[in-house]
């Protein structure tokens, strides 16, 4: 998908918005972060460079139904930025043992996919977490900050851990103005805002769960909505048959084709349909990590500090991120 979409008849604009509300978008703070050279572990918040397909944490979810649906298809394995959550990642073998899986929250553009009115409706209304500078910083319900400032904009965080055992290939790299990446400097979540982020999850977890309980055929449809965008062309093409007059609806429930009505099924009823898969998934997050009570008031995630955005990074590079 390419930032063509900004110029479409109907999509919103692709310039980074602030929050007045927020701190560190009003007043941001220049400092780096700095990997340790001899650390024997990627810290708990640190951004790593991690070989991982994007679709993991969704088919995470989906991977957990036991409705019959199709299978997932092979993406790009990265690397990708993902950041350390849970514990600390050793980064060398110790004593012949291999290097244990590593939880993980993935970053993503989606191909320059601004906008979370074009997403579909599992990562627009629950797993795609605007990270700044984003066009949606200034309007969405939460948005985040890395410390020092993220360098490529309108980047999501997905906010569903995965498991990963992908290949490390160090630490994300800042990039200078000149473009060319600096080894000596990385990118980190403080940790008390990894918690915050952490509880977020679990409310939009919990909302996702009680909505696939109380409306039948709502999982089987948000996978086959995610199945079509699962194809860059096949999604861009949807897109364009709902621009421009149906975007605020794209891609809803109940507005985007459903394909088991238009192959004349009939959805599945609540009787027929096992929620103990779904109750299984709120027992992932448990097992990472021990969460402190956050307030629902708190509306705006912001981690870190962050720097004066001079050094904004050439095109290309590791920052080209799918």
């Amino acid at each position: 998908m390419s930032s063509h979409w900004k110029s479409l008849p109907g999509v919103p604009s692709d310039v980074p918005t602030h929050d007045p509300t927020c701190p560190l978008c009003k007043a941001p703070v220049t400092s780096w972060y700095k990997h340790n050279p001899f650390a024997n572990s990627y810290l708990t918040g640190e951004i790593i460079r991690l070989h991982e397909s994007v679709h993991a944490p969704i088919d995470e979810i989906f991977a957990r139904s036991k409705v019959a649906l199709s299978p997932a298809r092979a993406a790009s394995k990265g690397p990708r930025p993902a950041i350390v959550f849970g514990k600390a990642r050793p980064i060398r073998p110790s004593k012949g043992r291999p290097i244990p899986t590593t939880d993980v929250l993935l970053l993503t553009t989606y191909k320059e996919i601004h906008s979370s009115k074009l997403l579909p409706v599992i990562l627009k209304d629950y797993f795609a977490i605007p990270v700044s500078p984003h066009c949606e910083a200034g309007t969405c319900e939460f948005h985040i900050h890395i410390h020092p400032e993220w360098q490529k904009a309108n980047t999501w965080l997905l906010l569903y851990p995965v498991d990963s055992s992908g290949a490390v290939d160090g630490g994300w790299q800042y990039m200078n103005r000149v473009g060319m990446s600096q080894t000596d400097l990385s990118f980190k979540v403080a940790d008390k805002y990894l918690s915050i982020l952490g509880s977020t999850w679990h409310e939009r977890m919990d909302t996702y769960v009680r909505k696939c309980k109380d409306l039948a055929g709502y999982e089987e449809n948000c996978r086959s909505v995610y199945d079509i965008f699962r194809d860059e062309n096949s999604w861009e093409q949807r897109l364009h048959d709902m621009l421009p007059h149906r975007i605020d609806n794209i891609p809803s429930y109940i507005e985007p084709l459903n394909e088991s009505e238009s192959k004349g099924e009939q959805p599945v009823s609540p009787a027929e349909t096992s929620t103990s898969h779904i109750d299984s998934m709120m027992s992932i997050g448990r097992k990472i990590l021990t969460l402190e009570p956050v307030s629902k008031a708190v509306n705006v995630l912001f981690f870190g500090t962050i720097p004066a955005m001079q050094d904004t990074p050439a095109p290309g590079g590791q920052h080209d991120v799918d």
